[in-house]
C-alpha cells in the first residue's frame, strides 16, 4: 500500500513539476526579444504588422542582407548555423500562424543542401521544438527523427530541454538590450579579415563540396516544395538565392550551374551569386570578406545593393 502511495506521489510531483516548468518557461520565452533562441521571432511579431521582404537563412544570409538597403519594412530573420529544415519550419509557422503579414520571402539556399548525399541526416528542425504542439508540420518533421521521438514530448517541459539557460540569458538581456530593429547585426571590418580569408583558402575551399552528389537531394526537394506550396497557398512570393563565395573553385562553380538549372527547370525564382566573385570586380577585394563564405559589413552593403538591383530591376 505504501509503495502505491509513493508511486502516486512521485507521478503527481512529475506532472506538477512538468506543468510548473512549462508555464514559467513559456512566460519567460514570450518576453524574450534578443538572441536567436526565439528573440528574433518574438521581436518580429511584436513590432511588425507587415513585412515587405523577410530574409530567411543561415549566417550567410544573416550577415549579407542589409534590410535598410532593400526598402521599408524589411526584416532579416536569419539564424546562424541552421539548415533548410529549420528555415522551412519557421516559414510554415510564420505564414500559417503569425499575425505578421509577409509579402515576399527571400530564402537563402546552400549548394551543399541541394546536392548533399541522401543518407546525410540533418535534425535542425528540433531547434523549433517550442512549436511542437502548436504546428502540425513541425511536429511531423520532429517525429521522423527517431522511432520514439514523440514519446519525449509526453512531458510538455521537454521542449525546453537544452534551452533553459540560453532562454533565461536572452530574457535577461532583453530587459536592457534588444536586437536591431530590422534584425540585421553588422560585422565591422577588422585587420584580421584578409588573414582569415587566406587561412580559409589554405584549408581547401572545396573540401565539403567534394562529397556532393550529381543529383539533387530528395529531402531538399521535399522541403523546398513545401516552402513553395505554403507560400503559394497564402499568396506570399518566394525568391531563393545563394550568397557569393570568395574565389570559388571549378567544382563549386559547376555545382552552382547545376543548381541554376534545377531552379530554372521548375520555374522557381532563384538568384545564384556563387559566381559573382568572378563577374563583379569589387567583390574580389579581400578586405570585404571575413572568410571565404562570409563578408563583413562593407561587403554586405555592396552585395545587398547588387541584390536590390536584381529584385527591383535597376
Amino acid at each position: 500500500m505504501k509503495i502505491a502511495k509513493y508511486i502516486a506521489l512521485f507521478i503527481i510531483l512529475i506532472i506538477g513539476g512538468d506543468i510548473l516548468i512549462s508555464v514559467c518557461m513559456e512566460k519567460v520565452y514570450k518576453e524574450t526579444f534578443t538572441g536567436q533562441t526565439g528573440g528574433k521571432v518574438n521581436y518580429l511579431e511584436k513590432h511588425y504588422n507587415h513585412v515587405n521582404i523577410l530574409a530567411v537563412g543561415n549566417s550567410r544570409c544573416a550577415h549579407h542582407i542589409v534590410p535598410s538597403q532593400l526598402g521599408k519594412n524589411v526584416y532579416n530573420l536569419s539564424h546562424n548555423g541552421m539548415s533548410l529544415s529549420f528555415q522551412v519550419g519557421l516559414i510554415d509557422e510564420l505564414i500559417r500562424h503569425s499575425d505578421t503579414k509577409i509579402d515576399t520571402i527571400l530564402l537563402h539556399i546552400e549548394l551543399h543542401e541541394i546536392f548533399a548525399p541522401e543518407d546525410e541526416a540533418n535534425n535542425d528542425i528540433q531547434h523549433l521544438k517550442y512549436y511542437y504542439d502548436k504546428n502540425d508540420w513541425i511536429k511531423r518533421e520532429i517525429d521522423q527523427i527517431s522511432l520514439f521521438e514523440n514519446t519525449k514530448y509526453w512531458l510538455s517541459s521537454y521542449k525546453w530541454n537544452g534551452r533553459v539557460m540560453s532562454v533565461l540569458n536572452n530574457w535577461r538581456k532583453s530587459k536592457k538590450d534588444q536586437i536591431p530593429t530590422d534584425g540585421y547585426v553588422e560585422v565591422p571590418p577588422s585587420e584580421r579579415d584578409s588573414i582569415n580569408v587566406m587561412l580559409d583558402l589554405e584549408k581547401h575551399l572545396s573540401a565539403q563540396q567534394g562529397a556532393l552528389n550529381k543529383t539533387v537531394n530528395k529531402r531538399f526537394e521535399s522541403l523546398l516544395n513545401h516552402a513553395i506550396s505554403i507560400c503559394k497557398k497564402h499568396e506570399v512570393e518566394i525568391i531563393c538565392f545563394t550568397s557569393p563565395i570568395f574565389d570559388p573553385e571549378i567544382e563549386t562553380i559547376n555545382k552552382a550551374n547545376d543548381a541554376s538549372l534545377f531552379f530554372k527547370d521548375r520555374e522557381i525564382a532563384y538568384y545564384n551569386y556563387v559566381m559573382a566573385y568572378n563577374q563583379i570586380l569589387p567583390l574580389k577585394n579581400i578586405h570585404l570578406w571575413r572568410d571565404v563564405h562570409h563578408m563583413n559589413s562593407e561587403g554586405a552593403k555592396l552585395f545587398t545593393n547588387i541584390l536590390r538591383g536584381h529584385l527591383y530591376g535597376n
